[in-house]
């Protein structure tokens, strides 16, 4: 899962594009036209990811149980 700033939380799969420096008049551009208004490190800076992890619950060395938690992490942007 990941969260964007405040926004609800998206439990799918995310593919982000970087900017390819190029115009549409470029024969090796983007075929999807898009123009970014932020970089890459801004945009991972405003998102969290979200990953659920079983913990398993303990007593006198013997687990009597399963956890639910969840970790935070800020993803990683690789150039």
């Amino acid at each position: 899962m990941f969260q964007i700033k405040q926004s609800q939380f998206l439990a799918s799969r995310a593919v982000v594009f970087a900017d390819d420096n190029k115009d549409e008049f470029d024969s090796d551009a983007s075929p999807f036209g898009i123009e970014p208004t932020i970089s890459m490190a801004e945009l991972a800076e405003s998102m969290t990811c979200i990953q659920p992890i079983i913990v398993p619950r303990m007593r006198e060395d013997q687990m009597i149980g399963l956890d639910l938690a969840i970790v935070r992490k800020k993803p990683t942007v690789i150039s």
